[in-house]
């Protein structure tokens, strides 16, 4: 026993060493990392996302076949995301960050006749704690709850991102600096509400 309670306080006195140097060195978390690795973060996310646009144009995903689906333009759009990390020009701290981006965007999804099912952008803030997220959405599934949560489809883009992102930091699903305000970026949103309790269909 003495041996045991040795070494646990052992390894608790290794753990709390280790937090006590991070917190010294800063965090290394993507963009928002306080450590000076994370400084470039923005610029080589811009850098690359302008290289995927070249290669993996979502104009050219379209849904209608299975080459031009939007599993297929994520695969195109991770397939460059690993080759820069690879290559020292992204970190690999910031490559789950870029999947999101390309995984959170209506690319591939083949056009709906019906508008409630057009997929797009939907912004989604809790009320009470005022937390952003976005997620690709059919667009009348994207619907405000009264007093709860406020949601808005935005049209006008084809990710995440660019709708849902206004300090520029490539984070969308509750970004920490808190930063983001909840509204379409790039133009009017379609809002739409229902009471408390209601499914909002019908």
């Amino acid at each position: 026993m003495g041996r045991r309670a040795n070494t646990a306080a052992i390894v608790g006195i290794a753990l709390i060493l280790a937090a006590a140097v991070e917190a010294r060195a800063g965090t290394t978390s993507c963009v928002i990392g306080t450590d000076p690795v994370a400084a470039n973060d923005v610029a080589q996310i811009a850098t690359l996302r302008a290289q995927i646009a070249m290669h993996c144009d979502c104009a050219d995903y379209d849904g209608s076949t299975r080459a031009k689906s939007h599993g297929r333009f994520v695969r195109c759009a991770r397939d460059l995301i690993g080759e820069a990390t690879g290559a020292g020009d992204l970190r690999s701290r910031c490559r789950g960050t870029v999947k999101t981006l390309y995984r959170s965007s209506t690319c591939g999804f083949a056009p709906a006749e019906d508008p409630a099912a057009a997929k797009h952008p939907c912004i989604e803030q809790r009320l009470a704690s005022g937390r952003v997220r976005c997620r690709i959405k059919p667009q009348g599934r994207c619907i405000s709850v009264a007093g709860v949560v406020s949601r808005v489809s935005c049209t006008a883009t084809q990710y995440c991102v660019d709708a849902a992102d206004d300090n520029g930091n490539y984070l969308f699903v509750n970004d920490p600096t808190g930063d983001d305000d909840g509204i379409c970026a790039d133009a009017e949103p379609i809002v739409r509400f229902v009471a408390v309790g209601d499914t909002g269909k019908g």
